[in-house]
């Protein structure tokens, strides 16, 4: 089941984490983990959708005022847990940016000369005590079977949600190149929705690049959480183990629960 191509508009980033090959020919299984944007303003076919899929459980990444302003509309019987992963960041939080991006004066009063507040935010996801909390708990949780088939969400599933994904894909031994596609993936399925945002704030005196910069999927930023993980912990198994404090027999979990491999 491949979730790429749902259709709904109110969940155009729905998708299946699962169909990923790994490096000794492995596969990702697929119907056990899904990630999206927030589950708010549903369709009756949305919900419709969502109840198919069977969740038992919902991550959800945003901060408290997010949760606040859009709450997740969740299948009856699911289990909803909240996690916010950018708690005491010292830059753009997604709050801020929504508003930046309703403001293109403001926004570049803001960011006169920063190129790097996207980056610096992927960095946070690595490093803040919140994120590395938050974290360790979804993973935690994805870990027992009883959990599963769960999602993850935050606002739009790029950024947040992205790092979370890409994390995971890397401990199961995906290629980067596949985690990076996956990641970009979210560039295309969004697209018009973004692209109608963008027109919108150039149309008010807005610049692109800054729009980019504020809310774009770049492969930049997740190439500098990775760097903040390798420079900070090594490798993927070190930041899981030391960074997140998952020990080693729940990470086997992970990916003995996650990875099919080859019959033979």
């Amino acid at each position: 089941m491949t979730m790429n191509a749902v259709g709904q508009v109110t969940l155009p980033n729905l998708r299946d984490v699962g169909g990923h090959t790994t490096r000794d020919g492995g596969r990702v299984v697929e119907r056990q983990l899904y990630r999206s944007s927030a589950l708010t303003g549903l369709t009756a076919a949305d919900a419709a959708t969502l109840e198919r899929l069977g969740l038992r459980t919902v991550f959800d990444l945003r901060s408290p005022a997010e949760r606040e302003a859009a709450p997740d509309v969740l299948p009856d019987g699911t289990v909803y847990i909240a996690v916010d992963v950018l708690e005491g960041t010292s830059g753009l939080t997604p709050v801020t940016i929504e508003r930046l991006l309703a403001d293109p004066q403001a926004a570049r009063q803001a960011l006169v000369g920063d190129t790097g507040s996207s980056e610096r935010r992927f960095r946070d996801l690595v490093r803040l005590e919140s994120a590395r909390r938050g974290l360790r708990e979804v993973y935690v949780g994805l870990a027992d079977q009883a959990r599963r088939p769960a999602l993850i969400h935050c606002s739009t599933g790029k950024d947040r949600t992205g790092w979370a994904v890409a994390a995971l894909l890397s401990l199961l031994d995906v290629t980067r190149a596949q985690v990076m596609a996956d990641y970009l993936r979210s560039a295309e399925l969004l697209g018009p929705i973004t692209q109608r945002e963008r027109r919108t704030f150039v149309e008010r005196g807005g610049d692109g690049a800054l729009y980019e910069s504020l809310a774009g999927v770049r492969r930049e930023n997740l190439e500098a959480a990775f760097d903040e993980m390798h420079h900070a912990y090594g490798s993927v198994d070190d930041y899981f183990e030391n960074g997140l404090g998952i020990d080693v027999s729940t990470c086997d979990a992970l990916r003995s629960s996650f990875v099919e491999r080859p019959s033979g």
